[in-house]
């Protein structure tokens, strides 16, 4: 179950949390009220929850989880490309009218279920059937160095609206194949760093040696 605390400016409106929470690929939504321990208290108005989305967890003690739900459990989508590029990143956490669009590209779009498994933190596989005109979106967060390739081939990726992972991969049954090269730089830091304990290690063994000599 993934928790997700949000802090919501909207009042008693429950709608833009929701499409927040789902837009975001949320399965469930940590809530306290002022009973709660918990310092920050994020949401101003935590009754709305209740009644709009399954409660899954009450401590009775101001502690909820609710569900949110999601039309498909894994954080894939297919898309219909065209509509997936008229989506807008939303400005404020109230935009409703962007993230409803973004919503509708997510949830109401193509009948068309993925599988996603991942091997490791770094690599996952999304197997999913494409027409033509579609395309995938991976809800991890965009980052240059993540790769694509499906059939061998390597496939562009570029940031949706909500900075996912939005991938124009070919028609037909496909395995898409995610994996995220670690960066030269991080490489490099990891030799210097090895290095540099070990130089230590060593000037540390010499001294001893002259001590005892």
């Amino acid at each position: 179950v993934e928790v997700a605390q949000w802090e919501i400016t909207q009042g008693g409106n429950i709608e833009p949390t929701l499409l927040w929470l789902q837009d975001l690929g949320v399965d469930a939504a940590y809530v306290d009220d002022q009973r709660s321990q918990e310092i920050y208290h994020d949401y101003g108005h935590p009754e709305k929850f209740a009644g709009a989305t399954p409660l899954l967890y009450d401590d009775h003690k101001g502690n909820f989880i609710y569900a949110i739900p999601r039309r498909y459990k894994p954080l894939a989508r297919v898309v219909e490309t065209a509509k997936m590029n008229e989506c807008k990143p939303p400005v404020f956490n109230d935009d409703v009218a962007k993230l409803q669009a973004y919503h509708d590209v997510i949830e109401n779009g193509p009948d068309a279920p993925p599988q996603m498994e991942w091997h490791g933190t770094d690599a996952f596989t999304v197997a999913a059937k494409l027409d033509a005109g579609q395309s995938l979106v991976a809800q991890e967060t965009f980052d240059p160095q993540w790769r694509a390739t499906a059939g061998g081939k390597e496939l562009p990726i570029r940031k949706d609206a909500m900075g996912f992972m939005l991938v124009d991969a070919p028609a037909g049954d496909d395995r898409v194949e995610f994996q995220f090269v670690t960066p030269m730089e991080n490489v490099m830091g990891r030799w210097t760093t090895g290095f540099t304990v070990l130089l230590i290690a060593g000037l540390f063994v010499m001294g001893a040696r002259e001590r005892r000599a």
